[in-house]
């Protein structure tokens, strides 16, 4: 199963100009998007790689490898010289650390119900 990844970008001329500088890309397999990947620019040469998610029955088809694959060739044209973070779930620290990122602190999910 072959998916088209296409990419996207919030207008910069919004309400919410904490928000302009994001953009992402987006997996479409047939006419339904299955998978998606985003990043912000932020400050002080700062590139914060954001939500990555692949619907649950397009998993273990190479759609993620392939979402990040291109937002990670995209960073390193675009991007050369600017520290890259990302928050990670417990489940995908391996596959950070694999790409050569370093923990450098933890955090913690607070809730209150109302």
């Amino acid at each position: 199963m072959e998916a088209k990844i296409i990419s996207y970008r919030l207008p910069e001329n919004t309400s919410y100009p904490h928000r302009h500088s994001t953009f992402g890309w987006v997996a479409i397999v047939g006419d339904k998007e299955v998978g998606w990947v985003n990043m912000s620019l932020l400050p002080k040469k700062v590139v914060k790689f954001e939500d990555a998610y692949v619907l649950k029955q397009y998993r273990g088809q190479g759609i993620y490898k392939k979402l990040w694959e291109t937002r990670w060739d995209y960073v390193n044209i675009h991007y050369i010289g600017y520290k890259i973070i990302a928050f990670c779930k417990e489940s995908t620290i391996d596959f950070y650390q694999k790409q050569g990122f370093e923990i450098k602190s933890t955090t913690s999910l607070v809730e209150i119900q109302l």
